[in-house]
């Protein structure tokens, strides 16, 4: 892999999730122009196509961290409004279909993993 050291990745706060909170992930990031470019880990394109919801987020994250490309943005606030986060927002069919194949997009993630880390 190569690695880069400009940032190429800036993840925001979303207020709700614990690891975005931590700094240790971000779910609203900024990708720029020259990193796009790079394409993803094993393929071009930032965005891995497989996944059928979940995970994406998680591997750009994980791709940019492996790359040194990665910077957090704690106080760059975009609000999740998020049902699992936000009792304020219902659960609709929108979120039902985005959470029905955690377990799937889950395993992939997982699968892939060994593409952007190290034994």
């Amino acid at each position: 892999m190569v690695e880069d050291t400009r940032v190429g990745v800036v993840g925001t706060n979303d207020l709700c999730n614990p690891k975005v909170i931590a700094g240790k992930h971000s779910t609203h990031f900024l990708i720029a122009s020259w990193y796009a470019e790079l394409g993803g880990v094993d393929r071009p394109g930032v965005f891995h196509e497989g996944y059928s919801h979940q995970f994406v987020d998680n591997e750009v994250i994980a791709v940019a961290k492996a790359r040194g490309a990665y910077a957090h943005a704690d106080g760059a606030h975009v609000r999740h409004l998020h049902p699992l986060f936000n009792e304020d927002v219902p659960m609709d069919d929108t979120y039902r279909k985005g959470l029905s194949g955690f377990e799937k997009d889950q395993a992939r993630f997982r699968a892939r993993e060994h593409l952007w880390t190290t034994p």
